[in-house]
């Protein structure tokens, strides 16, 4: 069976779809991963073909419109692939999975399905056959006919597990996951200077605001092993994208939303101390568990593709 994975071109979009990817590729699937040329490489790094677009058309930081269906069309229609998923923010590969006769399914993001926002997009003419839900239950509305629970599993591209981190930690670690093109890591900075816990900050030295004062109790990271780090972690601060792999590994969150000075300060700690807080946290990451693994949905999407096998492995 061949498998078109369609993303924007945005790591924080892809690698929800990556362990996906890979458990349809190990199960004997061609998978190929198309969004704009200029992700290309960053889509090799996962191990994985990529499919390049073009140049973007449009919404640079979205696939949709009929200038981009026409784009993922003629990929499509040349690779004819049985099933296309593609993130909700690349609607434009449901039109091709249309027109090529393939199955479409859509991820939808825990962070879509919890910040509030999430409508229909882009569906002006057909559903897709099916939608794949990694929000455990508990957080999303009822299901409806085509949902396909999937349990989230954290990914986060190439990196090295530094000697540091293969210590225990000495005190309460915190990860901060934050754009840095914006003022919160200052003041986030601050808030948790003289705290009695370590603050991992995941972005690159160099994408640091100009004139940011770096606490002693804080560490800079140019790349992050995911897994290695957030399982030393008490908690995580993010801008809201990290939500899911919060849930995953059991970890209280927190998205600052304007809160800053020694109240931003107190909410991390809180996070850090509150047994209710971990209790909560810990009740989640049971439910993400007990959610199917990405491997479970392999025969369930060869099944909606139809079994078609049009001269793959």
């Amino acid at each position: 069976m061949r498998v078109l994975f369609v993303t924007p071109p945005s790591t924080a979009r892809m690698y929800p779809l990556i362990p996906l990817a890979w458990a349809l590729r190990s199960a004997g699937c061609l998978v190929h991963v198309a969004s704009w040329s200029g992700f290309a490489p960053t889509i090799n790094l996962t191990g994985l073909v990529a499919a390049p677009l073009g140049d973007p058309v449009g919404e640079p930081d979205r696939l949709a419109g009929p200038a981009v269906a026409d784009a993922v069309t003629g990929y499509a229609g040349r690779w004819r692939p049985d099933l296309v998923v593609w993130d909700r923010h690349a609607p434009a590969a449901d039109v091709a999975a249309r027109v090529v006769g393939a199955a479409s399914v859509q991820m939808v993001p825990v962070s879509d399905r919890l910040d509030g926002s999430l409508v229909d997009v882009d569906r002006a003419t057909q559903v897709p056959d099916a939608t794949l839900e990694p929000t455990p239950p508990s957080l999303r509305p009822a299901p409806v006919a085509g949902d396909l629970p999937i349990r989230h599993i954290p990914y986060h591209g190439p990196a090295i597990v530094p000697s540091w981190l293969r210590r225990r930690a000495r005190r309460s670690r915190v990860i901060a996951r934050l754009d840095p093109a914006g003022a919160r890591l200052g003041e986030l900075f601050e808030a948790v200077d003289g705290l009695d816990l370590e603050l991992v900050c995941a972005v690159p030295m160099r994408e640091l605001p100009p004139g940011v004062r770096i606490p002693g109790n804080v560490r800079i990271l140019d790349a992050t092993p995911g897994d290695a780090l957030l399982r030393t972690c008490s908690a995580l601060v993010h801008d809201g994208a990290a939500v899911a792999d919060a849930l995953a590994y059991g970890l209280p969150h927190l998205v600052p939303d304007g809160t800053a000075g020694a109240e931003l300060g107190k909410r991390i700690l809180q996070l850090t101390a509150d047994p209710a807080v971990r209790e909560e946290a810990e009740r989640l990451r049971v439910e993400v568990l007990a959610m199917p693994g990405p491997e479970a949905l392999v025969s369930v999407l060869t099944d909606l593709a139809g079994g078609r096998d049009r001269g793959g492995v």
